[in-house]
């Protein structure tokens, strides 16, 4: 019996509201970029005992040029100084036991929003919206059976220039299937004091909807 309740527990703890992401999403947009690194040059300044006041943050991050000297002296990984993707980065920081592949099931569901600094390598700059959220993902992964278009991160440490890639999952690779018969086995198990197997124990696999048996088309 305990150790179904931390199955489920488990199984919980990788739920994810799609509109708490939107809510941290739109909270860390600013508006236009020049407006969005003198804002960041302010708060760096100001937090990290750069300027004396906020009057003197102003000064400096406008018209004082300051501003790129104060946003790479910046030592708070949680104030996007540089080119940031935002879903990701969320992600990483609040989920980091999650899988790269389960993190990009995730990004793909809810969108992000890229921001580009100036002068970044890849030549883009300010905002870019990435993905609009798609309904047919979660049918997807829970019953299986069609087509979706996922997101593919370049890297796993910023992600800043995600491609797309068309993936499929059967009906015997989607969740609630595999869920079905996970319980199933435990309840059984429960009834004939037998140990759980290795496959009962396996509870990592329905929280990764690529790593295991997927098929990925080009």
């Amino acid at each position: 019996i305990e150790e179904m309740a931390q199955k489920v527990q488990q199984m919980n703890q990788f739920n994810m509201n799609s509109c708490e992401v939107a809510q941290n999403l739109v909270g860390g947009l600013w508006g236009k970029s020049d407006r969005m690194s003198s804002e960041i040059c302010k708060s760096v300044g100001n937090s990290q005992g750069l300027f004396s006041d906020w009057a003197k943050s102003r000064h400096e991050c406008g018209t004082g040029g300051q501003r790129a000297s104060t946003i790479a002296a910046n030592s708070d990984p949680d104030i996007p100084a540089q080119s940031y993707n935002f879903t990701w980065e969320m992600l990483k920081q609040s989920y980091p036991s999650f899988s790269t592949e389960f993190r990009e099931y995730l990004m793909t569901f809810v969108g992000t929003v890229i921001f580009y600094q100036d002068g970044d390598a890849s030549g883009k700059r300010g905002f870019q919206f990435v993905g609009q959220g798609d309904r047919a993902l979660l049918t997807a992964l829970l019953d299986g059976t069609s087509s979706v278009t996922m997101l593919n991160c370049d890297t796993n440490d910023k992600c800043l220039n995600p491609t797309t890639q068309a993936m499929s999952i059967s009906a015997s690779q989607a969740l609630k299937p595999r869920v079905r018969a996970m319980i199933e086995s435990m309840n059984a198990k429960v009834r004939s004091n037998a140990a759980l197997t290795l496959q009962d124990h396996d509870g990592q696999r329905c929280r990764n909807p690529r790593r295991h048996d997927q098929q990925r088309h080009e």
